[in-house]
């Protein structure tokens, strides 16, 4: 669970196979998991604030295999298309303990909201929530 007053800071890892059948090591009869399945995989993952560790089965001449690379790209260009550029992005500080920092979004729709916490002093957000059109969307404990 870990200590929220500790100075250390250790985000839960979800370690995973791009293989099929949880497949560590390479067997070329295994079958790759499809984009569909690595999008909730990360969305699972990264979205409830864990580093996605994503295996690479090196196959038997050294190298990972063709369609291997080719998901591995496909998955990388999918996340640079869903994250590579904001929408919007506001930065700033909060000092006092029920404080708020708002972001308005005039134009566009949106399905996802990415949001970070400077950790160079440890974790100090405790809780938070996405409002959105005066709905709380999210609430939650930790941003990480």
């Amino acid at each position: 669970a870990g200590d929220p007053n500790s100075s250390q800071f250790c985000p839960a890892c979800c370690d995973t196979t791009l293989q099929n059948g949880d497949q560590w090591f390479y067997d070329s009869k295994e079958s790759i998991r499809t984009l569909e399945q690595l999008i909730t995989v990360y969305h699972q993952s990264v979205g409830n604030n864990c580093v996605l560790e994503l295996d690479f089965a090196i196959d038997e001449t050294g190298n990972v295999a063709a369609d291997q690379a080719a998901r591995y790209k496909e998955f990388g260009d999918w996340i640079t298309s869903c994250y590579g550029t904001a929408l919007k992005e506001t930065s700033g500080s909060i000092t006092s303990q029920g404080g708020m920092l708002s972001l308005s979004v005039d134009n566009g729709a949106f399905d996802r909201v990415m949001i970070k916490e400077d950790l160079s002093k440890g974790q100090r957000i405790r809780n938070f929530a996405i409002i959105v059109g005066g709905v709380v969307d999210t609430n939650s404990t930790s941003i990480g």
